[in-house]
């Protein structure tokens, strides 16, 4: 199983992949369109098929959601609270520099 985070966004989410033992496969940014959408399948699917990767973001609902479930994907919604919880300073999974939310909401 592959593990992806995305912070959501209007303009622009932001991912990263990685595998269960924390190896990051990708990451990056992609625009909140329709080639963005078809880019970030192929970043992710060149590790892997939709329905070995796990996907956790920062929404419940929309059209993205729903492409990816369309798509295959295991789609587990994320409270933006929890993602703040874990990256902040001083909790068991933050990192000393200042990262991203989509990188602990890999491995959540």
């Amino acid at each position: 199983m592959l593990f992806t985070g995305i912070d959501w966004s209007d303009r622009v989410l932001d991912f990263h992949l990685r595998t269960g033992d924390g190896k990051v496969l990708a990451q990056g940014e992609v625009q909140t369109t329709v080639e963005g959408l078809a880019e970030l399948f192929t970043a992710l699917e060149s590790h892997g098929l939709p329905d070995e990767i796990g996907i956790a973001i920062e929404t419940s609902h929309g059209a993205w959601v729903q492409a990816l479930l369309d798509r295959g994907y295991k789609v587990y919604p994320v409270n933006p609270k929890t993602v703040e919880r874990v990256k902040r300073p001083g909790s068991s999974t933050w990192w000393k520099t200042s990262l991203c939310s989509w990188r602990p909401a890999a491995g959540l």
